[in-house]
C-alpha cells in the first residue's frame, strides 16, 4: 500500500510537471531526459545526488518522530541551518585539538545547536502556550537572518559579495571519510540506513522503538486535559 502511494505521488508529480512544461512550449521529453541525466546519468551525478539527498532524508526521518507525537514542527530547515552554524562554531573553538577529538566535537556542537532550537520551540509551547507551528516557522526566519549576518560579518570569507556570501571551508579533519577514493560519496550517505533511523522507518509506530513517543503523546494530552479541568473547577 505504501509503495503504491509512493508510486502514485511520483506519477502525479511528473504529470503535473509535464503539463506545466507543455504549457510553456518546452520539450517535455528533453527536459525529463536532462533531469535524469543530471541526477543519475553518471557515477559523479549519482554520488552528488546521494550526498545532496542525505541531509534531506535525515531531516524527513526526524520530522516523522515529531509528527508521531502529534507535534507539528515546521522548523526542521531552521534546525539544519542551526546545526550547520553550530558545527562551524565548533570547528573554530576546537581548532587546536587533535583530529580524534576535533571531529566528534564538531558533530556535538552541530547537534547541540539544532537541539537548542527545537528546545526553544518546546519551551515556548509548554510554558507560554505558543503553537509550535507558528514558533518554528518564525524561528526559521530568525536563524536564516543570523546565518546571513554571520556570513556577511565575522564568519565571512574575504572576497565575497553582497549577493553571494560564504564562510571559509572547514578543515579536512571535519570531513566525513570518502567511500571511494576521490569520489564525493562519503560515509554520511550510510546514516539513513543505520540502526536508529532505519528502526524508526521500519517500525511504523507499532513496535517498542516508537512506543515511548506514543506514551509521551498520551502523557502530554493527559497533562493538558488535567490542567484545563483544574482551571475550570470551582475553588474550594
Amino acid at each position: 500500500m505504501a509503495a503504491a502511494s509512493f508510486a502514485m505521488a511520483i506519477a502525479a508529480g511528473l504529470a503535473v510537471s509535464a503539463l506545466l512544461l507543455a504549457s510553456t512550449g518546452a520539450n517535455v521529453g528533453q527536459v525529463f531526459s536532462t533531469l535524469v541525466q543530471g541526477a543519475v546519468g553518471s557515477p559523479k551525478a549519482i554520488a552528488t545526488t546521494l550526498v545532496k539527498a542525505t541531509p534531506i532524508i535525515l531531516t524527513g526521518l526526524a520530522t516523522v518522530i515529531a509528527f508521531r507525537a502529534q507535534l507539528w514542527s515546521i522548523g526542521q530547515e531552521g534546525q539544519v541551518f542551526a546545526g550547520a552554524m553550530g558545527g562551524y562554531l565548533g570547528a573554530q573553538v576546537l581548532a587546536s585539538l587533535p583530529g580524534v577529538v576535533f571531529f566528534p566535537g564538531v558533530l556535538v556542537f552541530g547537534m547541540a545547536a539544532g537541539v537548542a532550537l527545537g528546545w526553544l520551540a518546546a519551551v515556548l509551547k509548554n510554558r507560554f502556550g505558543v503553537n509550535e507551528i507558528i514558533s518554528t516557522v518564525m524561528l526559521n526566519y530568525l536563524v536564516y537572518l543570523l546565518s546571513w549576518m554571520l556570513q556577511g560579518g565575522p564568519w565571512g570569507e574575504c572576497g565575497g559579495t553582497i549577493s553571494y556570501q560564504q564562510s571559509p571551508m572547514l578543515p579536512t579533519e571535519a570531513f566525513l571519510p570518502a567511500l571511494f577514493g576521490s569520489s564525493r560519496l562519503h560515509a554520511g550517505v550510510l546514516l539513513p540506513f543505520s540502526p536508529p533511523p532505519s528502526a524508526q522507518w521500519c517500525c511504523r509506530g507499532r513496535r517498542l522503538a516508537t512506543r515511548s513517543v506514543t506514551l509521551a503523546t498520551i502523557q502530554r494530552r493527559f497533562g493538558t486535559r488535567a490542567s484545563t479541568s483544574a482551571a475550570r473547577s470551582p475553588s474550594s
